[in-house]
C-alpha cells in the first residue's frame, strides 16, 4: 500500500503531538507518598515477623582463613565457583 507524501507528513506530526500533550498532563501530578491524607499507619502482623531477617539477629557465616591461589585457577569435577560483587575481571 503506497501513502502520499501528505498522508505520511500528517500521521508523523500527529505522533510528534500526542507525545506532548501526554508530557503536559503529566505536569499537573504531584508525588503524594509523604503528604498526610489522615490514614493511620497499617498494623504490624504478629505473625509474619518470625520470617524476617533483621541486621541484629540474622545468621552470619563462620569465618575462615583465606587460601593463597595463583593464576590460573584449576578446578576439579563437582567444584563450585561463586562471583561475589558485581565487576568481572
Amino acid at each position: 500500500m503506497h501513502f502520499p507524501k501528505i498522508s505520511c507528513l500528517l500521521i508523523f506530526i500527529c505522533f510528534a503531538s500526542s507525545s506532548c500533550l501526554v508530557l503536559a498532563q503529566n505536569e499537573s501530578l504531584k508525588a503524594t507518598k509523604n503528604i498526610a491524607n489522615g490514614d493511620t499507619e497499617p498494623a504490624q502482623d504478629t505473625d509474619l515477623k518470625q520470617y524476617g531477617i533483621y541486621a541484629a539477629t540474622a545468621p552470619r557465616a563462620e569465618k575462615k582463613t583465606p587460601l593463597k591461589t595463583t593464576l590460573p585457577l584449576e578446578f576439579d569435577a563437582g567444584d563450585r565457583v561463586a562471583f561475589i560483587g558485581n565487576m568481572l575481571l
